[in-house]
């Protein structure tokens, strides 16, 4: 048996499901789609094990689902899985609730990510805007200038929609958390399109 994360896993898992179905174990194949699920937060098995339900009892186990995901420590993994269900409220509410430990490294999901929400869950969309930003300056990853500036500037266009920014700093404010944390190490080596961005 091969080992969680492992190469192959998910094909040895489907050939375990696939098994169970033909030796018609259904509770099996059931139990074995709710471990993907929860191990990979993988909404194709969520879906297939939400399918095999009786009629009503469907409703109830997508409510369980969904609230162990909102409870996953992985924010990213957790992201990808509403975007994929799709439920943008509950995106939402993962990238606000513990934003501070979004890794914004992985610029195609959260990019995407942030264009999806950004009309109706702006907040949501600054701070992942936001991660990326953190991301390019504290890592100094000078290829991605013209990236951040282009943030900078929606999140300046969002600011117009978010009323209450809660426990997260304004935009102004943040604007000058970056310029104090960072101008002495990085800015003099950024292009003047950053600078006026900033300042």
């Amino acid at each position: 048996m091969m080992g969680g994360g492992t190469q192959g896993q998910g094909a040895w898992d489907d050939a375990m499901i696939a098994t169970l179905i033909r030796l018609d174990w259904a509770d099996d194949a059931q139990a074995h789609r709710w471990k993907c699920f929860e191990r990979e937060v993988s909404a194709r098995h969520l879906r297939a094990y939400l399918k095999a339900l009786p009629n009503f009892d469907d409703v109830e186990a997508e409510e369980q689902a969904i609230a162990y995901i909102l409870t996953y420590p992985d924010v990213l993994p957790a992201l990808g899985f509403f975007l994929d269900w799709p439920d943008l409220l509950a995106a939402s509410q993962v990238v606000i609730s513990p934003s501070d430990e979004i890794d914004g490294e992985d610029y195609e999901l959260i990019n995407y990510a942030a264009d999806l929400l950004r009309e109706r869950y702006p907040l949501a969309a600054v701070l992942l805007l936001r991660s990326m930003i953190d991301f390019a300056v504290i890592n100094r990853r000078s290829a991605r200038n013209k990236y951040v500036v282009n943030h900078l500037q929606d999140c300046e266009r969002l600011d117009f929609d978010i009323d209450d920014y809660g426990v997260f700093p304004t935009h102004e404010r943040y604007r000058e958390i970056l310029q104090n944390a960072h101008n002495t190490r990085w800015l003099s080596t950024t292009p003047p399109a950053f600078l006026r961005v900033w300042c």
